[in-house]
């Protein structure tokens, strides 16, 4: 990956952020899960940002991209946390499913 200064990297990090969530909320799970891996690259380029390399005005940007992106995240993981249990009733159910299938097989 090409390398990018903080604040392209906060950028880009916060519209795949935003980007997943519209897709959780939306309940296009496929969708999001295709973002993770991209998601989680960015998430390995973070750094301790420097703060004293940067402007009050640049600042100001880094902490709202900072605060936004975090806001993102608490929602997704949310939706997350609240659509588990319908995979996991789903995954039961295929699971159930399975073993009827083959306990009566003839």
């Amino acid at each position: 990956m090409e390398e990018l200064d903080t604040t392209q990297l906060l950028t880009a990090f916060n519209l795949l952020t935003r980007r997943m969530l519209g897709e959780a909320r939306n309940a296009r799970w496929d969708d999001m899960l295709a973002d993770q891996q991209v998601w989680l690259t960015l998430q390995d380029e973070l750094r301790d940002i420097q703060w004293e390399n940067y402007s009050p005005e640049q600042r100001d940007v880094l902490k709202t991209l900072l605060v936004d992106t975090q806001q993102a995240i608490d929602e997704l993981t949310a939706l997350c946390a609240v659509w588990r249990p319908q995979l996991a009733a789903m995954l039961n159910g295929l699971h159930n499913s399975s073993r009827l299938r083959s306990a009566y097989r003839v």
